[in-house]
């Protein structure tokens, strides 16, 4: 089965599914990773802290056994993902979703009390309707 998780910011895959994708992963499941976030220097973040996430992102990937063209990123800037309209967020994450053509979508709760993870799960929901998903 391919499975698609969408992860508002690296490290939700694990503490919201971690357990499910470990064992898809077991079942030899096609796991697709979507990172909506990234920690860009324009917003202030210093290079050797990017580095040292993005080596922990590589550490995961290779955990969950997620091949490396199954890792997409959109690199929006965390906590800033109100400032984008939702269409533009729709587009971006369709553009993944009809590249792997997931059968299950792995997302954050509706009811996070974290803004980007509303956001996400508003904006991946919205990409399953029939007309985005060629």
């Amino acid at each position: 089965m391919r499975k698609l998780v969408i992860a508002p910011h690296p490290d939700d895959e694990i503490l919201g599914c971690g357990g499910y994708l470990l064992k898809s992963k077991y079942n030899k499941d096609e796991i697709s990773w979507l990172i909506c976030t990234s920690l860009l220097p324009e917003e202030g973040w210093e290079t050797k802290y990017i580095q040292s996430k993005s080596q922990q992102i590589e550490k995961v990937r290779e955990k969950l056994g997620v091949k490396n063209n199954n890792l997409f990123f959109l690199d929006l800037p965390t906590t800033k993902l109100d400032k984008y309209p939702m269409s533009f967020l729709v587009n971006k994450i369709s553009k993944v979703i009809n590249k792997f053509k997931p059968e299950e979508l792995l997302l954050p709760h509706p009811g996070d009390i974290h803004s980007d993870h509303k956001i996400i799960f508003e904006a991946s929901i919205t990409t399953t309707k029939w007309f985005r998903c060629k």
